[in-house]
């Protein structure tokens, strides 16, 4: 819960199925990350690019703490 994930790198991590809800993710890089079922919050820090991508790849955002 709220972690702290600038700069990250999940170049080929599986975080498949965790739960980045309310994480701070500016400058991530997420190249071939697996990243099914994995749940965001509002995506704080992430470009529209970088969502899109997430998305692509079964990322679940959800726009409340409460979801």
């Amino acid at each position: 819960m709220d972690a702290d994930l600038i700069f990250a790198n999940f170049t080929d991590a599986d975080i498949t199925k965790a739960n980045l809800r309310e994480a701070t993710l500016n400058e991530t890089i997420w190249i071939n990350a697996l990243v099914n079922k994995c749940e965001f919050g509002e995506g704080i820090g992430l470009s529209n690019q970088q969502r899109q991508d997430l998305l692509l790849g079964g990322v679940i955002f959800s726009s409340s703490k409460l979801d």
